[in-house]
C-alpha cells in the first residue's frame, strides 16, 4: 500500500515525507498519563499553524459536556498566500462524541482546496461504523480518530482517517523530551515520531495535554504552537 502523505491524512494536500532524523539523547522518558476517559478541558487548545515561520492559520479544538457524552469540535482553517495572492486553502470540521471514555460519533467536513469529503462514525454493537469517500468500514469500539487531541492516540496501532475515511495504520516511537513554546512559556513535554501511514512529530505535557506537532511539507516546516486565545479563553 502506498504511504498517504501526512497533509492529506491531518491538513494540507500533497505533503512530502519528513527526512530521517537522529535521535537525540533523553534521559527515562516521562509517558504523558493517557486519557482513557477524558475528561473535558477547562479551556479549549488552540493552534497557530504556521509554514516555514509565517502564519497560515489555526486548529482548535474545544470542549462541552451533553449529559455523559463529552462533545470535542475541531476546527482547522488555513490558507497559504504567494506574493498576496491565495494558492491553497483547507477547512476541516469535526464534531466527535465520546461516551463512557470512548470514541463513539464522528461528523467530520474538509474543505481541501475546492475538494469537498464527508467523514462519519457511528456505533454498531462493540464496532464503529466509519463512512468515507471509498465506502464503509467496520472498526473496534475503541478506535480513536487523527485528532490528536487524546495522549492515549499514541499507543493505538490504529487510527481512524477523518479526512478520507479509511484506517490508518501507524507506528509511535518516543523520541525524549523537548521544550515546546506555548503563550504561558516553554514547558517540557514528552515528544514521540509517529510513522506508517502517517509522517510526523507529536508532543504532550505530562498530564496529557496535546501541546506540540511539527512536520515537513514541500520543504519547508509545519509547526503548531499552542496560541493564547487558548490559555485565555473562557
Amino acid at each position: 500500500m502506498m504511504k498517504t502523505d501526512p497533509g492529506r491524512r491531518l491538513l494540507l494536500g500533497g505533503l512530502a515525507a519528513l527526512p530521517a532524523m537522529s535521535l537525540p539523547r533523553f534521559a527515562a522518558l516521562a509517558v504523558p498519563a493517557p486519557w482513557h476517559n477524558p475528561a473535558a478541558p477547562a479551556q479549549p487548545i488552540r493552534f497557530d499553524v504556521r509554514r516555514g515561520g509565517n502564519l497560515i492559520g489555526t486548529h482548535t479544538v474545544r470542549f462541552t459536556r451533553d449529559g455523559a457524552d463529552l462533545i470535542v469540535d475541531i476546527d482547522i482553517a488555513l490558507e497559504v498566500k504567494l506574493a498576496f495572492v491565495t494558492v491553497y486553502r483547507y477547512r476541516h470540521t469535526n464534531r466527535e462524541t465520546w461516551r463512557g471514555g470512548r470514541l463513539v460519533g464522528i461528523d467530520a467536513r474538509t474543505n481541501d482546496d475546492g475538494e469537498e469529503l464527508i467523514v462519519r462514525a457511528t456505533p454498531s454493537d462493540d464496532a464503529l461504523r466509519v463512512e468515507g469517500r471509498k465506502g464503509t468500514i467496520m472498526v473496534p469500539g475503541d478506535t480513536l480518530s487523527t485528532s490528536y487531541w487524546n495522549a492515549e492516540t499514541v499507543r493505538r496501532s490504529r487510527l481512524i482517517d477523518t479526512q478520507h475515511g479509511s484506517l490508518a495504520a501507524v507506528t509511535s516511537t518516543p523520541i525524549g523530551t523537548r521544550s515546546v513554546p506555548t503563550a504561558a512559556g516553554p514547558i517540557e513535554a514528552a515528544c514521540w515520531r509517529v510513522g506508517g501511514d502517517l509522517d510526523l512529530e507529536i508532543c504532550y505535557a505530562a498530564d496529557g495535554a496535546w501541546v506540540g506537532l511539527d512536520f515537513e511539507a514541500r520543504g519547508s516546516r509545519i509547526t503548531y504552537a499552542r496560541a493564547a486565545a487558548a490559555e485565555n479563553a473562557g
